[in-house]
């Protein structure tokens, strides 16, 4: 019940957001593109609510007997407080910090201003037209932020309070959908633990007091392999339905890390079956069709409507070139910079991975834990690939590396969950032995 009541509540966030946007953007939303992703998403949320409450009706028509009482133990306080207090302290920076980052002011409170001021998303290239090298700036990312910043500010007692306190708010629902996901496969104490390491690492703790884009990034794709994990193993399909629409949703937040890839091939072959085709191939094609047309529907938008100019040069020099210098040790120069950059995650990840590969036995049986392993593998794949193409594009690109700590803070609780449940599990067949 616990992650339904979070979920839901991201999903209005978000859909209030898509229904602003196409307010104010008539043409986009007149388009076939426009009127698909949203009525997709739309149709996601009534049939998952119709789902739930189906299976709902049956899990109380077949509970028996009285509840039983768990005590709430010395170790699990201590952890609740340490959990409380994290967000507590995100909560009070926020509360009394000035923003100074640039991204925060230059582009995502930036836009939320210009919205108040009666300026429409298609309009805002205009403001780079004589920047020859940002011209693509203000739409280099989709408006889910700025929109957000636009509402905080108009909406009653929030007009007073900083923007910051959002994010801390965000916090608190990664933490939440985290919790009650965990709490079902974990155990309390468990999922308190993996809640108290996702809200107080440096990585995530750290865009909690940044108004980017990371934290929502985090919340809604975190969110859509959680469910997506938790219906692999309860096959409930209003979990399957929420995490379809987190998973494609988080496009319109992040545009330039394409994780949507990652999260979709491994939910594809977690769910393969040579026995059952059709029931296999119809959920992966719904996550895969649907996060396709969420990518394409906002590069329409930005390209068609807007005019924005691209972000990188694409010719058949910029596609030889990357294959043509593996044979000259580049991709090695690449990983080095790139794990470097990536710091104290990078290792936690390696860590995890490595933990799946002395347990493989125990992951092959478990296509919820081979899902979760695919996941953190194929975005770290997917991360080296991009910086690898990247090098050939820009000469800073190894400056942009330093920001992978930041968007890839989503892996955290994935790495860390792996970890836990690999370590709890293995103590169980210990005992059992």
């Amino acid at each position: 019940m616990g992650e339904f009541i979070v979920s839901v509540i991201i999903i209005i966030v978000m859909l209030s957001k898509k229904l602003f946007f196409f307010s104010i953007e008539p043409q986009y939303s007149a388009s076939i593109l426009g009127k698909l992703e949203l009525g997709s998403l739309i149709a996601l949320f009534i049939l998952g609510m119709f789902a739930f409450i189906k299976g709902a009706r049956l899990y109380l028509q077949g509970r028996t007997g009285k509840r039983t009482s768990k005590k709430f133990d010395l170790l699990n306080l201590l952890l609740l407080v340490s959990v409380v207090f994290t967000i507590g302290m995100s909560l009070l920076i926020n509360l009394n910090k000035t923003s100074l980052h640039w991204d925060a002011i230059a582009l995502y409170d930036a836009r939320a201003k210009f919205l108040e001021g009666g300026m429409k998303f298609s309009d805002m290239p205009t403001l780079s037209k004589y920047d020859n090298l940002n011209k693509y700036y203000y739409l280099l990312y989709p408006p889910y932020t700025s929109i957000g910043h636009f509402f905080w500010r108009n909406i009653g007692i929030f007009s007073q309070v900083p923007v910051g306190v959002y994010y801390s708010v965000t916090l608190v629902l990664l933490v939440a959908i985290v919790f009650f996901v965990a709490k079902e496969s974990l155990g309390l104490r468990a999922a308190l633990l993996l809640v108290l390491v996702a809200a107080s690492n440096y990585s995530i703790f750290n865009i909690s007091i940044k108004e980017y884009t990371n934290l929502p990034y985090a919340l809604y794709i975190v969110a859509g392999i959680l469910l997506l994990f938790s219906y692999l193993k309860t096959r409930k399909l209003w979990l399957f339905l929420f995490g379809v629409f987190f998973v494609s949703s988080s496009i319109w937040i992040r545009l330039l890390e394409p994780m949507w890839i990652a999260v979709s091939l491994a939910f594809g072959i977690a769910v393969f079956s040579k026995r059952h085709l059709l029931r296999w191939s119809l959920p992966f094609a719904i996550l895969l069709v649907l996060s396709i047309l969420q990518y394409v529907s906002w590069t329409y938008f930005t390209k068609v409507i807007a005019g924005n100019p691209g972000f990188l040069n694409f010719s058949p020099m910029t596609i030889i070139e990357p294959f043509v210098a593996v044979f000259t040790g580049a991709p090695i120069v690449v990983i080095t910079t790139v794990a470097r950059a990536w710091g104290a995650p990078f290792f936690i990840h390696f860590l995890a991975l490595a933990a799946l590969l002395l347990r493989w036995r125990l992951v092959l049986q478990k296509r919820e834990i081979l899902f979760l392993g695919l996941v953190l593998f194929f975005s770290i794949s997917l991360y080296f690939l991009e910086f690898y193409f990247l090098s050939f594009q820009v000469d800073w690109w190894s400056t942009i590396a330093k920001s992978l700590d930041r968007s890839s803070t989503f892996l955290i609780p994935v790495s860390g969950y792996l970890l836990i449940y690999l370590i709890t599990s293995s103590k169980v067949l210990v005992r059992r032995g």
